[in-house]
């Protein structure tokens, strides 16, 4: 008698992995998702786009139970460093905000909802909406990251998309507040003493993590 044929499990790559032109998906036959920003294959610039198309992503993500792990990232040296502030429209009108203001709690409340483990290995500097990163159950971050506000003050309105509650029960409300409204660095090694990401690696340890879960 002869003994069956070993059979494998073909990698999916669902239809919505190519959905979105900043988010770069890729599975592995465990189940671990890495969701990769960045802009033409390079390090990504934040705009209008990204913003409206990240949290349909994220409910795709987590309606996908063949994701059993999240890992977030970026491309090149940087997590997200730029912003194409003139992309998000012209949010000084109420209209434009409300649509923004509505795009922004998703993105948070389905990084929240997400049935799986998220890590968020931070290959570089994390200017532009870090709080992506800070929502992940485990953080890896490269030795040259740092964690800061960048845009709010920049376009002159006050930190927000979730910025002032993460740092706020992170950093505690009176150094949460210096935070926000200087515009303080944080370094990686900040982060790792002070117990909201593991000690700082070297940058080629944050360019891909491994893996392997299984969920319930």
């Amino acid at each position: 008698m002869t003994a069956p044929a070993e059979t494998t499990t073909p990698v999916t790559r669902p239809d919505y992995f190519n959905r979105y032109e900043n988010l770069h998906m890729q599975r592995t036959s465990s189940g671990v998702l890495t969701l990769r920003f960045h802009t033409n294959e390079g390090p990504v610039t934040f705009t209008g786009t990204m913003h409206h198309e990240l949290p349909k992503a994220l409910a795709e993500i987590g309606d996908d139970r063949e994701n059993k792990v999240l890992v977030i990232t970026g491309t090149g040296e940087t997590f997200i460093d730029t912003i194409d502030g003139d992309s998000l429209g012209p949010i000084y009108k109420p209209v434009e905000w409300d649509k923004i203001y509505w795009e922004g709690r998703r993105v948070l409340q389905r990084l929240l909802e997400l049935e799986a483990p998220i890590v968020a290995a931070v290959n570089g500097p994390a200017t532009v909406h870090s709080e992506y990163a800070l929502l992940a159950d485990i953080v890896v971050a490269s030795e040259d990251a740092i964690f800061t506000d960048k845009p709010h003050l920049g376009f002159n309105i006050v930190p927000g998309d979730g910025i002032q509650v993460i740092y706020e029960e992170l950093l505690g409300v009176n150094r949460a507040r210096y935070f926000a409204l200087t515009q303080q660095q944080l370094t990686a090694r900040e982060a790792s003493d002070w117990g909201w990401s593991t000690r700082s690696w070297p940058r080629t340890s944050c360019t891909f993590v491994r893996w392997s879960s299984r969920r319930n």
